[in-house]
């Protein structure tokens, strides 16, 4: 039979086999965890709502004829946006309890990797000391033949926990690992929510200042206002029939030898949304309009606000703002293969002329600037020995030799 020292140091060696939870930082977890979730509701009945919001602002901006529904269109926007700038604020709120989880997490298994190695430290020793006794005398130790096999299995049992302790410790430290490789993602992440956050804001303010535009140079009166949209639509027609007659001589002078092959994965598509518009005459892209009878590029719908990516790697070759006309705030990206990229219709735009920026990259936010019918992007590819920028009146104005962006993306 095993002497009572033995039970004694045995329930020790199990007592530190089998790890007391540290209680404090487990509830701790357990707490965050449940924000976490509260807040991911919080977020998600956020989310349906401003849906609500963007459907009927598109509602609202299709019957806008008038300056009272102009202006409770842009109340709708304003209100959307303002919705966005919420949701990202939980987002943020969300991600700083889920990298506090993960701190915590990571102490958690640095000091059960400790304890580990404490209690292979203290098998070991037991390990090392029944060691030192012979077989003889092991056999004389005890006073029967069955206390001496007892010991033999004692000690088997422990060289297994042993080995089971070790490969706890090589899983443990592989966790740790993964632990922190996921938190520096979540603060990257927590970065990306407070830069999108501070471009929220700023489109809110934009949309503020266009609602007061419109007010002040109307002064409230619908006459006003009608003269404002005809003027506007006047020079717009104008600027289309140039833009076009322009597009038309240059798309002549492309030199395919210069330029990619059609192939799809060339670029990517700088936003998720749903293509509303597609590249070719209008007649076949399904909007004809009064203004252009060939589209140059394809058109995604978007919400106010939606961030916009680089399609691929390149450096920023030029922006501008056409007030509300032609493109209203653009980005051209000029890229490596041969092709200029047009990013049009933005609330915002977050890059500088000879800016390098990577594909996926954020480089500016959907809008309705310049002579646009909704939020949108328009999207245009060019070949870049053809592009150039024109100064006009209304500011610089991309132009070039376009190409279908559907054969490259």
């Amino acid at each position: 039979m095993l002497t009572n020292k033995m039970k004694f140091v045995n329930s020790i060696i199990i007592a530190f086999l089998i790890f007391a939870p540290l209680l404090g930082i487990a509830e701790t977890i357990d707490r965050l965890k449940q924000e976490i979730a509260e807040k991911q509701t919080e977020i998600e009945a956020l989310e349906k709502q401003a849906k609500r919001y963007e459907e009927t602002a598109e509602q609202k901006e299709k019957a806008a004829k008038k300056l009272d529904q102009t202006i409770d269109y842009l109340d709708g926007q304003i209100n959307s946006v303002a919705l966005k700038i919420s949701i990202t604020e939980k987002q943020i709120e969300k991600t700083s309890l889920f990298i506090q989880e993960l701190e915590l997490k990571i102490i958690q298994q640095i000091k059960e990797i400790e304890e580990n190695k404490k209690n292979m430290a203290g098998i070991l020793r037991i390990i090392y000391e029944t060691a030192d006794e012979n077989a003889i005398e092991l056999v004389f130790k005890y006073e029967n033949f069955s206390d001496f096999l007892n010991q033999i299995n004692y000690i088997e049992n422990l060289q297994k926990e042993l080995q089971a302790k070790l490969d706890a410790l090589v899983i443990l430290k592989l966790q740790l690992n993964l632990e922190k490789g996921s938190l520096e993602i979540e603060k990257e992440s927590l970065k990306k929510y407070g830069d999108n956050i501070l471009a929220q804001k700023n489109i809110l303010t934009n949309q503020q200042n266009e609602k007061e535009r419109i007010l002040s140079i109307t002064k409230g009166e619908q006459k006003k206002y009608e003269k404002l949209l005809a003027d506007t639509e006047e020079k717009t027609r104008a600027i289309q029939k140039e833009i076009f007659e322009l597009e038309d001589k240059l798309r002549f002078t492309i030199d395919q030898s210069k330029i990619p092959s059609p192939r799809s994965g060339i670029l990517a598509k700088p936003t998720m949304d749903q293509i509303s518009q597609k590249y070719g005459p209008t007649n076949e892209t399904g909007f004809i309009n009064d203004f252009y009878n060939f589209h140059n590029g394809i058109d995604i719908k978007s919400g106010l606000g939606t961030p916009i990516k680089a399609a691929r790697n390149g450096m920023i070759k030029a922006t501008g703002d056409n007030g509300q006309y032609a493109y209203g705030k653009w980005i051209a990206i000029e890229h490596d293969n041969g092709l200029t990229t047009l990013y049009a219709h933005l609330s915002l735009v977050s890059v500088g002329i000879g800016d390098k920026v990577e594909q996926g990259e954020i480089i500016g936010y959907t809008g309705k600037t310049g002579w646009s019918t909704g939020p949108h992007l328009h999207f245009g590819v060019y070949a870049t020995h053809t592009f150039q920028i024109i100064n006009k009146w209304f500011g610089p104005l991309p132009m070039g030799g376009h190409l279908n962006p559907l054969d490259y993306l």
